[in-house]
């Protein structure tokens, strides 16, 4: 399987991307509001995130040219941001942030991005992928170490787009390849479990996860006659999410026992962000004259979304 196996899940065509989201205690009962991407600057991507909508740019080596910032998380004092950069080799470098320091995952000969970040504790935990003789290999990183994630026999690769941490256990959730197609699953403590699809279908991802009160929750979306059906899984349940064409699920939340994600779908064309309560689809607004929008991420604070 080649370096871009699964990338057509992975569109980036935006100017500025905003892909992590996460609230935190402010001042008063105001959550601080954080926010991951990047901006173009003379052609070039430049990895960044927001902080109640001050931008902190991130640290790249001398050389290179741009990357981007997928996911974000906060810890006490500390703003940690996964993502990747280009090297000077051109291949893709997976990276973590902590409060702007870099820290490479991998050395950027071959490939490799880190698509998620958890912070439980004093703990790091980055989950991507890096490239092996051409093949992308699912996996995460604690403390800098690297833990492959198993994959079916004679399968040549996937990746881990989502991790999170809870009650001792680590989850990673993503998809592999397999005869062309890809398999949505996620990862208990290196275990893997597949997740359901209907029928004869295919193709799928799992693009997030949660755990909430012992329950595993993965966002995702699959492929059906030619198009995309958002669903998340519950326990390894899947839920179809009602809506009009070419929909994904791209983020979980789970409060109050209420499953909140973050998506999009296509009207006459044109992607329009969303989000789903329990089931129940709002769009979201767009300025002016704008026609396309993604929503990548979804957080609950306080009851609101």
């Amino acid at each position: 399987m080649a370096n871009n196996t699964g990338k057509k899940f992975k569109a980036r065509v935006l100017a500025i991307a905003l892909f992590g989201f996460v609230l935190t205690a402010g001042g008063g009962n105001i959550p601080a509001v954080y926010v991951a991407g990047y901006y173009f600057n003379n052609g070039y991507r430049i990895p960044c995130y927001w902080k109640n909508g001050t931008r902190y740019d991130l640290s790249l080596p001398g050389g290179v040219i741009g990357g981007e910032a997928y996911s974000i998380a906060v810890s006490g004092d500390s703003v940690y941001a996964a993502g990747y950069y280009i090297s000077v080799s051109g291949e893709p470098a997976a990276c973590y942030w902590n409060n702007g320091t870099r820290i490479d995952l991998t050395d950027g000969t071959t490939g490799g991005e880190a698509w998620s970040v958890a912070v439980p504790g004093d703990s790091v935990y980055v989950a991507g992928y890096y490239a092996d003789a051409g093949n992308s290999i699912p996996c995460y990183w604690n403390g800098g170490t690297r833990y492959d994630l198993p994959l079916p026999d004679g399968v040549a690769g996937g990746e881990a787009a989502s991790i999170a941490a809870s009650g001792g256990s680590v989850y990673a959730a993503g998809y592999y390849a397999d005869a062309g197609d890809t398999v949505p699953c996620y990862w208990k403590d290196g275990e893997r479990a597949d997740l359901s699809l209907p029928g004869k279908t295919g193709n799928g991802q799992a693009a997030s996860i949660a755990v909430s009160d012992g329950s595993v929750y993965a966002a995702g979306y699959y492929f059906s006659a030619g198009d995309t059906v958002p669903c998340y899984w519950k326990d390894g349940e899947r839920y179809d999410l009602p809506g009009g064409n070419g929909e994904v699920a791209k983020s979980v939340a789970v409060s109050g026992g209420s499953v909140y994600l973050a998506g999009s779908y296509f009207n006459a064309g044109n992607p329009v962000p969303c989000y789903w309560e329990d089931g129940i689809k709002a769009d979201l607004s767009l300025p002016g004259e704008a026609t396309d929008g993604f929503a990548y991420s979804v957080a609950v604070s306080g009851g609101s979304v």
